[in-house]
């Protein structure tokens, strides 16, 4: 590169803002006025300034969309970097052919505003590789989900961070057990409906579909959830140590009628279901600040401070 900013290639010079249009060899692609564009939008939408590498620095240059050879090992290697945003992983997803990994949310704007203008097949940013798919919640060579990214983006109108949340929940019903379930200690309620409802109601959407109508589910589990109230007001509180809910009380817990009220709707998944519901009945953290302190990999119910079981 030359002190006034121009490059050489093959003794033609450019300046830097017409680089973009210079079919890359190595690619066997140019990239198209569709994609200068998208590349803009993506950049500003994530408050990036332009990364300019130094020659063997090993970085990206998000405008150019290639990445020096010192740097592709690390971009795609499971939890490296984004090539988009060039910050470390958030959500990370890998491009199904080629496997190179993106920031989920970064992959999905990518791939919104190439679709947006016309520019299909939606091409790798990296290896320009077609694809239409990412491989997303990793959890082994042979455990992961495949999620179609035109689909993902325009199906999802939420904020990221609501995003993240539900994908999160999603996680929650993929890998915790149910074991435990028939011989937890049901906490006391301490929301009401009206605090419980946004919570619940994503609760069945992420098992059920975004397009799933919930009316008649919410109305089952509030039924439930004030006759549970009613279990709650008129039981005797037991000594602390003799606390344990047993298996007679437990048959007879509204929650576990509701379970089974609930097992046409969503099958496998209404003991933990259930499960969840009285967990987050039971805590005093709004949903913002529960969604953040839930143990997404422990699957034992919590009991709040001070608070009596039953």
């Amino acid at each position: 590169m030359s002190d006034d900013g121009n490059c050489s290639d093959g003794g033609v010079a450019f300046d830097h803002d017409d680089a973009w249009n210079v079919d890359d060899a190595e690619r066997g692609d140019a990239i198209t006025p569709h994609e200068i564009h998208v590349r803009e939008v993506i950049a500003r939408e994530l408050e990036d300034d332009v990364f300019k590498a130094e020659e063997g620095d090993g970085t990206y240059d998000i405008l150019d969309g290639s990445i020096s050879n010192g740097a592709s090992e690390e971009y795609t290697i499971v939890q490296g970097k984004c090539p988009i945003c060039l910050k470390q992983l958030t959500d990370g997803v890998l491009i199904k052919g080629c496997l190179h990994e993106f920031c989920f949310e970064c992959i999905l704007i990518w791939s919104k505003h190439v679709a947006r203008r016309g520019a299909l097949p939606l091409k790798c940013p990296v290896c320009r590789t077609p694809y239409e798919a990412v491989l997303a919640n990793l959890r082994s060579a042979y455990d992961y989900d495949t999620v179609n990214v035109l689909h993902a983006a325009s199906s999802t109108s939420l904020p990221h961070g609501v995003n993240s949340a539900r994908r999160k929940r999603c996680l929650v019903y993929r890998r915790r057990h149910t074991h435990e379930l028939l011989s937890s200690l049901w906490s006391p309620i301490r929301k009401t409906n009206d605090q419980a409802k946004m919570w619940i109601d994503r609760e069945l959407h992420v098992l059920m579909g975004d397009d799933a109508d919930t009316s008649l589910l919410l109305h089952i589990v509030f039924t439930y959830v004030d006759i549970a109230r009613q279990h709650q007001d008129n039981r005797p509180m037991p000594p602390l140590k003799r606390a344990r809910t047993t298996s007679s009380d437990t048959a007879l817990h509204p929650f576990v009628t509701l379970r089974d009220a609930l097992r046409d709707f969503l099958h496998d998944d209404a003991d933990l279901f259930v499960h969840e519901v009285a967990k987050f009945m039971a805590s005093r953290l709004n949903m913002t600040a529960y969604d953040k302190n839930d143990n997404y990999s422990n699957g034992c119910p919590a009991v709040s401070d001070g608070g009596r079981r039953q």
